[in-house]
């Protein structure tokens, strides 16, 4: 098949009733319900609802919108446009499936609507497919419609080949999980905002010794020792897999907390790279938790997991292709030299070892990476070509993997902070 998809808002809203109906009326009701209680109960419920499933509630907006006022009422915001074009691409892929196809992309759809990852791993489907379109090729679904264990088949008058998507979610390797981290505050609020409000300023930092149990007795061992230091008991508080102390809420994080990115990065400076915070600083006082491991969060498993399966899941007939999202990856994060250097390392471990020399390349790409520059709305991303491939690979064949935009033109309009 092969389309390409409007880019007027007009015409984009119109699909969104379909899809509505598609995924089912009462279904996307319950959901929405579910993340609106979410919202009005607690500030980390909400914070849960924004990071997952931002989708889902944009979503809702632009359905209230067009059921209330007929249309989308702009300006759209750059992740309206990202949900729009995700719900084109389901619904024009949709009418173009055959039957068996068709109930398997509604069952996914269904699923989605229960699932603790939302809407990623077809977004990312979605998206390497309009990608493809977009470079002229004409693209299929062999997954949805039973023929092969690969994602995607595109070709045009030079090239084929196949993609499997794979999406990582954000807590996919880590020691500290964020839901479960803001689920575990989310009985303190009052106590931290008491703390707070009493003009006093802490960091109430802990450290595991590990990972953050699941076990609901463990979580309430350590949301008991919060409770008791929020209400002034002396620090340090130990147990046999955290730590507890109170730190000071200094100058350089009071320099930095109108500004949600530069005062996590002042966490981080303070506290260590791997840490998740959260807690109330209203004007008279502060009361923020830290929360790190004394273990290394391990992400690259996962992921070298996640590349190995898609490995198998090729024919082995054409170039297979590996596209990587990662829910977590925010656009301007992808100069990283930290990101780069590990890509490379994993696809070249997927490049050289036995069953890896079908391996055309590594996509690299970011959950709702959509942004808006002096082009238009564009998704970045970078590739990772395989020079080393049983198939003969020239990777300006492949535009929908490759670019030729050079490294400090492309930071500049992902607007990469050091």
């Amino acid at each position: 098949m092969f389309f390409k998809i409007s880019i007027s808002a007009g015409d984009l809203g119109a699909y969104v009733p379909r899809f509505v109906a598609l995924g089912g009326d009462k279904l996307w009701v319950k959901r929405w319900r579910h993340l609106s209680e979410d919202f009005k109960r607690s500030p980390m419920l909400e914070k849960i609802g924004a990071d997952y499933h931002w989708l889902e509630l944009l979503l809702h907006d632009q359905a209230s919108t067009i059921s209330t006022r007929g249309r989308l009422v702009p300006p759209l915001i750059v992740e309206d446009f990202a949900v729009l074009h995700f719900i084109a691409m389901v619904m024009e892929v949709h009418a173009r499936l055959t039957p068996r196809g068709q109930v398997r992309l509604q069952g996914r759809l269904r699923a989605a609507l229960a699932a603790e990852t939302g809407f990623a791993p077809l977004y990312l489907e979605m998206d390497i497919a309009r990608r493809l379109f977009d470079a002229g090729c004409d693209v299929e679904f062999p997954d949805l419609e039973g023929t092969a264990q690969y994602d995607l088949l595109f070709s045009n008058a030079r090239v084929s080949g196949e993609v499997e998507c794979k999406s990582l979610s954000a807590d996919a390797g880590r020691k500290i999980h964020r839901k479960e981290f803001y689920r575990l505050l989310h009985p303190l609020e009052k106590d931290l905002l008491r703390r707070a409000e009493s003009g006093a300023r802490d960091v109430l930092l802990v450290t595991l010794a590990d990972r953050l149990p699941s076990e609901t007795t463990q979580q309430q061992q350590l949301r008991d020792a919060i409770k008791r230091m929020a209400a002034g008991a002396e620090s340090p508080i130990e147990s046999d897999y955290f730590s507890l102390q109170r730190e000071k809420f200094g100058p350089a994080l009071e320099a930095t907390r109108g500004d949600r990115s530069s005062f996590y990065k002042s966490c981080q400076d303070i506290f260590g790279g791997n840490i998740h915070v959260a807690g109330p600083m209203p004007d008279p006082g502060r009361c923020v938790v830290v929360m790190r491991s004394l273990l290394e969060d391990d992400t690259s498993k996962p992921w070298l997991e996640a590349m190995e399966k898609a490995t198998s899941q090729f024919s082995g007939a054409r170039p297979g292709f590996i596209a990587m999202q990662f829910n977590d990856l925010a656009t301007h994060e992808l100069m990283r030299p930290h990101l780069r250097r590990r890509s490379e390392i994993l696809a070249n471990a997927i490049f050289r070892r036995s069953g890896g020399e079908h391996v055309g390349a590594v996509f690299i790409c970011p959950y709702r990476g959509l942004i808006e520059d002096e082009v238009g709305l564009v998704a970045p991303a970078f590739g990772l070509f395989n020079l080393e491939s049983r198939f003969e690979i020239n990777p300006q064949d492949y535009p929908a993997f490759y670019s030729t935009i050079p490294d400090d033109e492309f930071a500049r309009r992902i607007r990469a902070r050091g």
